[in-house]
């Protein structure tokens, strides 16, 4: 006969297997113990114990949040783990995978628009949500293999152009946006054609190198915010010179923002994030 307890919050074991696994990864010169971890979310060594064997629940805001700025694992993948919805593994191949770790996070942030949702409160009322399906099943909304119904309606879709000729962030950027994702994602090569193509399609995001042969960056980046069909559009720069002069010249020019290359996918993630939320 099997004894064995069965764990109050099976879920909660998944998020300590899940920091264990990031937090061995992170501090490899000095690893931490399981103690150290649990102090880390304001836990004492006995409840951190309850917390490894899933028998205690880590699943408010103000710990998850604690975890993601000490482990730096973005809080939505997190509060997944939490409420049970993905499991340590699955929640580690999407940490693994720039593209898949893009595509989870951009199609995270919609927020349920019924009752049937996991919320984590911190002790300022500041709120987290997961969204599920019924009482027990939560909804996946990441996606392999292309399956699975898109999140977004179609008229809900953003128009995102990114003028750049590096094939690798071209690759990134058309793999992480399109159906399902909300984002109709456009890719120009120059920024004369760049100029021409924000003026037809009015995007709402505009991310541009700087430094592409053949035209000033700088002048383009003039053209597009003093244009009235796109005085709503981000203007995004980019440059491997983060200098302070080229940062300043860029914003005086009308960038709202300057980011370093090569574009990763977090930096691009976290942009799309922010244009979906608004």
């Amino acid at each position: 006969m099997n004894d064995r307890k069965i764990p109050v919050f099976p879920a909660s074991r998944e998020l300590f297997l899940l920091v264990r696994q990031v937090a061995d990864k992170v501090y490899t010169d000095e690893p931490l113990s399981d103690a150290a971890l649990g102090r880390m979310v304001g836990l004492e060594n006995a409840r951190t114990s309850r917390w490894k064997h899933g028998q205690i629940a880590v699943d408010d805001a103000a710990r998850l949040v604690s975890l993601s700025q000490s482990l730096s694992i973005d809080i939505t993948l997190l509060c997944h783990v939490a409420s049970g919805y993905l499991t340590a593994e699955e929640a580690l191949s999407v940490l693994a995978d720039e593209v898949q770790f893009l595509r989870f996070i951009s199609e995270q942030i919609v927020l349920p628009h019924n009752e049937q949702a996991l919320t984590l409160l911190d002790s300022v009322g500041s709120e987290a949500r997961v969204v599920r399906s019924s009482s027990t099943q939560y909804r996946r909304q990441f996606r392999r293999g292309g399956s699975g119904r898109p999140i977004l309606k179609k008229e809900q879709e953003q128009t995102v152009l990114l003028a750049d000729d590096e094939p690798g962030t071209l690759e990134l950027f058309v793999n992480v946006t399109g159906p399902g994702t909300g984002i109709r994602g456009v890719v120009i090569r120059t920024l004369t054609d760049l100029l021409v193509s924000a003026g037809e399609l009015q995007p709402q995001m505009i991310i541009m190198d700087l430094f592409l042969p053949g035209a000033d960056g700088f002048a383009a980046l003039r053209s597009l915010s003093a244009s009235s069909v796109l005085s709503t559009a981000r203007l995004v720069a980019t440059t491997s010179l983060m200098t302070p002069d080229v940062v300043r010249k860029a914003k005086g020019c009308g960038a709202h923002q300057v980011i370093e290359r090569p574009l990763r996918a977090r930096p691009i993630g976290k942009l799309l994030r922010e244009l979906r939320m608004g």
